[in-house]
């Protein structure tokens, strides 16, 4: 008779299932962080009031939520029209900009995360 003893893969795999949960754990937060800092980087800057304003929230484990409250952050993004009714303002589209280089590196940062988790559980 042979005979096998699979312990240590056994213990592996438990290890992985406790990474593989933790793994999502903190991620939508650390893209929020991400995103956050790409928008504070192309945020215009008269004062440096809403370039400091930036909020990363995590609402919970895979949701977080990114948000400048300085009041006027919208016009600067979206444009406006000036006062009595004159020509429009264009926006400045740094949200716009920060979200699309942020899902451009995601993929990475997903990889990266993944590789860190899997060098825990397998030592590598």
């Amino acid at each position: 008779m042979i005979r096998v003893d699979i312990s240590a893969l056994n213990r592996s795999v438990k290890r992985l299932r406790g990474a593989a949960d933790g793994a999502l754990c903190g991620f939508a937060g650390e893209m929020g962080r991400h995103l956050a800092k790409e928008a504070a980087e192309r945020t215009p800057v008269d004062t440096g009031k809403m370039r400091a304003a930036w909020i990363v929230a995590e609402t919970d484990r895979l949701t977080a939520a990114v948000q400048n409250p300085v009041r006027y952050a919208s016009f600067v993004e979206f444009g406006r029209r000036n006062r009595g009714g004159g020509a429009f303002v264009p926006g400045q589209k740094f949200m716009t900009t920060a979200i699309v280089k942020t899902e451009l590196v995601m993929p990475q940062l997903v990889v990266d995360r993944l590789q860190r988790v899997l060098g825990g559980v397998f030592g590598d």
